[in-house]
């Protein structure tokens, strides 16, 4: 009765003002208290809307309560086990069960509250954690076959069995189209030459059409899972100093984003990671002391934009104590306040400054993790799942 007098008494605009501040949760449980609120909460630009004041409302990194942090550990005791951790990034971290714990898959990408997981023999899915649907990306024909075939653009049966070669796969948002692409690259692991373009064959999947095609095989190669920043999937590769490869989603054309002009040809780096982190592009650099900076491209696509945002010797001794593991990095802000995994506390600094602490139940910063947000965002019909 209640409902049904305030569904009477309130405009629908102001209903969606008062849905947009609810958490997915509650949203998914309240499609069933009416055809019109399942009409409202199940609507495009609702759910776009919805995504979009979800990243907003977490700016202060310090009391987040939309983003999420997916972990994957091995279970001690026999039979082993993958399982996922999921944590907000201020709270203690909740046990969720995975789609099939029996499984191994790894994350390969986030996106907008779906991740891109690879189960098994680099078989793909998109998950959403959050309202726990999940499909089963169909490979495009040929994916078994022995050998590869090449030669006719118009056909996609290029890859053979797994084992013989390596997947570089990336998420991410095609917004001009509406469409979530993923994007699959095939590497040779006996060919890793980065100038050997002609050992790579790039295929894309669009969610909007639910098929593969081939497209335009990247210039270098890539190993890596790609990050998604600004319309665009990003790989490092590394050949007399840095180039970061980015394949524009809508035209889909390679580009290439300059590395900082301090990286040309520094024989002192040791590991170099390329990470997406709140939305910006970031290289994370450990350095053979084990000191570990992290740069942050604050303007997408202006090189001299690149600036050092956080060095793990302002804070700790280097090399750092093992237990603790390396410290793992989460989100960015324009602020300048960064959120990094350090140990069994997940630390917000601001410069040299220690802004907050939240204890975490995990080592996280020894786990594989990937930051999401929790979103009702799903490409494909209700049912097809």
């Amino acid at each position: 009765m209640g409902k049904q007098r305030m569904e009477k008494n309130l405009p629908e605009e102001i209903m969606e003002e008062i849905m947009y501040k609810l958490p997915v949760k509650s949203l998914l449980r309240f499609k069933c208290v009416s055809k019109s609120w399942n009409s409202i909460i199940s609507d495009k630009d609702f759910i776009k809307h919805h995504l979009k004041k979800s990243i907003t409302d977490d700016d202060d990194l310090s009391d987040m309560t939309n983003h999420k942090l997916i972990a994957r550990f091995k279970h001690d005791q026999p039979p082993t086990f993958f399982r996922h951790v999921s944590c907000s990034l201020h709270r203690q971290p909740i046990i969720k069960s995975g789609f099939n714990e029996n499984m191994v898959f790894s994350i390969m990408g986030s996106c907008n509250g779906l991740l891109l997981v690879t189960a098994g023999v680099n078989l793909p899915y998109l998950w959403n954690p959050t309202t726990k649907k999940y499909k089963k990306i169909d490979l495009p024909l040929g994916f078994y076959e022995e050998e590869v075939q090449l030669g006719h653009d118009d056909q996609v049966n290029i890859f053979s069995r797994p084992r013989r070669y390596d997947y570089a796969y990336g998420l991410g948002y095609d917004e001009s189209n509406d469409d979530y692409k993923i994007v699959c690259n095939k590497v040779s692991p006996w060919n890793r030459n980065p100038n050997l373009s002609q050992m790579n064959h790039t295929l894309m999947y669009s969610s909007k059409a639910n098929s593969w095609k081939k497209i335009e095989n990247s210039p270098k190669s890539l190993c890596f899972p790609g990050k998604f920043v600004a319309g665009r999937l990003h790989w490092l590769c590394r050949m007399d100093g840095f180039d970061i490869i980015c394949l524009n989603l809508t035209e889909e054309k390679y580009e290439i984003v300059g590395a900082p002009q301090s990286f040309t040809n520094n024989a002192e780096f040791k590991v170099v990671k390329l990470e997406e982190l709140g939305g910006y592009l970031s290289l994370t650099i450990m350095s053979g002391g084990a000191d570990v900076d992290v740069w942050v491209m604050t303007e997408y696509g202006k090189r001299e934009s690149w600036s050092k945002v956080w060095t793990l010797s302002n804070f700790v001794s280097v090399p750092a104590d093992r237990a603790n593991g390396r410290p793992m990095r989460l989100l960015w802000r324009k602020n300048g306040d960064i959120a990094v995994a350090f140990g069994s506390e997940i630390v917000v600094y601001n410069g040299k400054n220690v802004v907050s602490r939240s204890p975490l139940d995990i080592l996280v910063a020894k786990l594989r993790c990937y930051v999401y947000v929790e979103s009702l965002v799903w490409p494909f019909a209700s049912g097809d799942i």
